[in-house]
């Protein structure tokens, strides 16, 4: 008979905390970090290249912004979800919405995270002038967002931990977050009567990817 050890899940973060009105997200270590919720400015099934090396080109200039010791995270979220037009109380739009309402779609949502890393091994030490370059930083990163067309904004306390639960419980698509009992196999993670895998695209014990790919 196979016993399971029950463990409470620890959480990786150490709590939120806000500076100059922005909430920060601080990691175990000392790391701090600010999510950016964006648009996806590609359209799908859009064949123009240039979208896409317009969008890579300002990944390239934020990375350049940042300089060394900052960490970047861009997680696009696919989620299936059900059409509901606005309430309008013209003819012809209600009924556009009539016909379409209730229709499945594929929503992306598009979170651009930016880590002030900390050295490995070194016990956490308050810096306001580091704050204070991180702020700088950000703002540069929000001007770059904008002008670009993104729509960026920057989450406060309560959207961080909205979207931390939705991560947790992998619901993305119910306005109502539920979480439940987790369990790690060796092949899957289980999250209640559900089951959660992660699938690599590339081989990372050997990579083979070829020098360069077309847009």
């Amino acid at each position: 008979m196979q016993i399971h050890q029950k463990t409470a899940f620890k959480m990786p973060y150490a709590g939120i905390d806000t500076y100059e009105g922005q909430a920060l997200l601080y990691g175990e270590r000392g790391d701090f970090s600010m999510l950016f919720n964006i648009r996806n400015p590609v359209i799908q099934y859009g064949a123009d290249p240039e979208p896409y090396r317009a969008y890579h080109h300002l990944l390239l200039n934020m990375v350049k912004i940042l300089g060394e010791g900052y960490m970047i995270q861009k997680q696009d979220v696919f989620s299936r979800k059900k059409w509901r037009g606005s309430p309008t109380s013209e003819f012809l739009e209600q009924k556009y919405n009539e016909h379409f309402n209730d229709r499945e779609y594929t929503d992306i949502n598009t979170c651009l995270i930016i880590t002030r890393q900390v050295k490995r091994g070194a016990f956490y030490v308050y810096d306001k002038k580091t704050l204070h370059d991180f702020s700088q930083v950000a703002a540069k990163i929000f001007d770059l967002l904008n002008g670009a067309g993104l729509m960026p904004q920057i989450l406060n306390e309560v959207e961080i931990r909205r979207y931390v639960s939705r991560i947790l419980g992998m619901e993305f698509s119910s306005p109502h977050i539920t979480l439940n009992n987790l369990q790690a196999g060796d092949q899957e993670l289980g999250i209640g009567s559900r089951a959660i895998r992660s699938i690599s695209l590339i081989n990372i014990d050997e990579i083979d990817l070829p020098e360069k790919t077309g847009t």
